[in-house]
């Protein structure tokens, strides 16, 4: 059975975003762009500070109007919707705290039913059941007798994402949900997010300076650059292309696209080449790069080599020269390379 194209859930056409100082003035800040979403795909935008993540988000929510360009929803204009209509399409994630009140949690999130209720606002059985699975689907379930208020800064974002989820909506907006959690929440929450994107079919946008964390979670990656231009693409084609290098290059740090990983640029040291695989020589070769050496990728090229192994625990053999010596951890292994 042949099936047809499937339409995607954001589309962009020519779109031009940026601010309108009046009738015939305009400050540009991205323009031409052709974007795609499609329905199951979790994307990260990402790039510099100031460079229009969140104009572009905005624009995209209908809350900030484009300069010229068309936004399509669904395959329709995003113009074309009505306040209700969108809120049952869109949903929006922001970083700004909210203002709950005495809401609780379960409270909170059948806020996110009102675009589907009747005139009266009043609940059926039905919208209390999605209220309930996006509450188990976001695993807050057991905070939904809490009130707003008592929650933590990661249980909170979750609650609002299931506030979103209610909606039911085909798209979700995130801009920096995870900014103010610690590192076990922000890869609890984008983790969510993707798996959200895989089992319903939403497509998802979320906004985020993890570069790292959305490397290894994004379907596509929005790299807005700091000559205003726009780069889609796989994580892997970017990082491929020099993409990263490119718009986080600093004098102190570099993006090392073996890694997938910042690198601190250290003064060249002794050069060094680790043998083995596993965890044992992947963190051998970070102390080493840690304590200023270079690391080749030849051994004929090394003053150093580190053999690195992990039967029975790990051990890291160095060699220098004539000179050969175990350790057991590789803070003696810092050690020992910076006493020579």
């Amino acid at each position: 059975m042949h099936n047809g194209p499937v339409t995607p859930i954001l589309e962009t056409h020519s779109l031009t975003i940026g601010y309108r100082a009046t009738k015939d003035a305009a400050s540009t800040i991205l323009a031409d762009l052709e974007l795609v979403l499609q329905p199951g795909e979790f994307a990260c935008l990402l790039g510099p500070n100031g460079a229009g993540k969140s104009t572009l988000l905005r624009t995209l929510s209908r809350t900030q109007p484009a300069l010229e360009g068309a936004v399509l929803l669904d395959g329709a204009d995003l113009a074309g919707y009505s306040a209700r209509d969108l809120a049952r399409r869109l949903s929006v994630v922001l970083t700004e705290p909210i203002a709950p009140g005495l809401l609780t949690v379960a409270e909170l999130v059948a806020l996110g039913r009102h675009p589907h209720t009747d005139w009266s606002g009043r609940l059926t059985e039905a919208d209390h059941a999605i209220v309930a699975w996006a509450l188990e689907a976001t695993g807050s379930s057991a905070l939904a007798k809490r009130q707003v208020t008592a929650l933590s800064d990661g249980e909170r974002q979750r609650v609002l994402i299931a506030r979103a989820l209610a909606q039911q909506p085909r798209l979700m907006l995130l801009d920096e949900p995870t900014a103010f959690l610690d590192v076990q929440r922000r890869v609890e929450i984008t983790g969510l997010l993707r798996r959200l994107a895989r089992e319903t079919g939403l497509a998802v946008l979320l906004s985020t300076h993890d570069l790292e964390l959305a490397l290894r979670t994004a379907d596509t990656i929005w790299l807005v650059t700091d000559d205003r231009q726009l780069r889609a693409g796989a994580p892997e084609d970017l990082a491929l292309a020099g993409a990263f290098d490119t718009v986080f290059r600093s004098p102190d740090v570099r993006f090392d696209p073996q890694l997938g990983a910042f690198r601190l640029r250290q003064p060249a040291g002794p050069s060094a080449f680790v043998q083995g695989v596993g965890p044992a020589a992947l963190w051998a070769g970070r102390a080493l790069e840690r304590a200023g050496c270079s690391l080749v990728t030849r051994i004929e090229q090394a003053e150093i080599v580190i053999q690195a192994s992990a039967e029975g625990g790990a051990i890291w053999q160095i060699t220098r020269g004539e000179r050969t010596r175990s350790v057991t951890s590789l803070r003696e292994l810092v050690g020992a390379i910076a006493n020579g």
